[in-house]
């Protein structure tokens, strides 16, 4: 079998080629220019690295934000481009789960943060039960203060909104007396990647739990919103009430 992953939320985008063991080759690229220009290249270069084809591809795994409109709009394009040459099924998956996926252990809840921009930030609630990713809320667009007042417990923070938020974060903390950290990696703000998909994905890929790459669409949360997703809605497999 032969994967192919893209995560474009971000300044980061990210591309990988998996099997279904693991992520053979991965690249992580900061954008430094218009992506519509320098995504192609750059996936062309990666397949030409393993050797391979796109005719090998057996499934594609997407980012589908929430993030940078652009960038998001972009990736998803292309991807469906890739598809409509060599159609084989598609799984989209939230940049939100990607990003609370890379935090280990099951004793904290998870909260990664995306900067939106605006003073807002793109967020949900998570925990692990049996090393499973599990969603205890909607995926949120509002001001980070308005996702700490849900937050009850010792919490771990990831992604770009924990690192420009900070300080509002310990200022929560010391108000609640909650316990937190933000996690880190290699002293860099952290973002979504396609080997961090790679788990999420290959799941879904087992229960071929696979989305209409016509009507797959980039998450898209409005101010007005300010709730859940119209887009994605919480499923049996990764929600539960807390």
């Amino acid at each position: 079998m032969t994967f192919f992953l893209l995560e474009t939320s971000s300044s980061h985008y990210s591309m990988a080629i998996a099997d279904e063991h693991d992520v053979l080759v991965q690249q992580d690229v900061r954008l430094t220019k218009l992506i519509a220009s320098s995504l192609v290249p750059h996936i062309k270069g990666l397949f030409h690295k393993v050797g391979k084809a796109f005719k090998d591809i057996d499934a594609y795994g997407v980012g589908i934000g929430p993030g940078s409109f652009t960038s998001l709009r972009v990736g998803l394009s292309t991807l469906k481009g890739m598809h409509c040459a060599h159609p084989k099924p598609v799984i989209g998956i939230p940049s939100l789960d990607i990003l609370a996926g890379k935090v280990p252990g099951e004793q904290k809840m998870i909260c990664p943060l995306i900067d939106a921009k605006r003073q807002m930030v793109y967020g949900a609630l998570y925990g692990r039960k049996q090393d499973q990713l599990i969603r205890h809320s909607g995926y949120v667009l509002c001001p980070v203060r308005e996702l700490l007042s849900k937050v009850s417990s010792e919490v771990v923070f990831i992604g770009d909104g924990a690192e420009l938020y900070q300080q509002d974060i310990h200022l929560w903390s010391q108000e609640k007396s909650i316990g937190f950290e933000i996690c880190r990696e290699n002293d860099q703000n952290v973002h979504p990647t396609a080997k961090d998909m790679f788990p999420i994905f290959l799941k879904k890929w087992q229960h071929q739990d696979f989305d209409d790459a016509e009507k797959l669409l980039p998450m898209y949360l409005y101010k007005e919103d300010c709730q859940v997703s119209p887009k994605v809605q919480p499923s049996k497999e990764n929600n539960e009430k807390p």
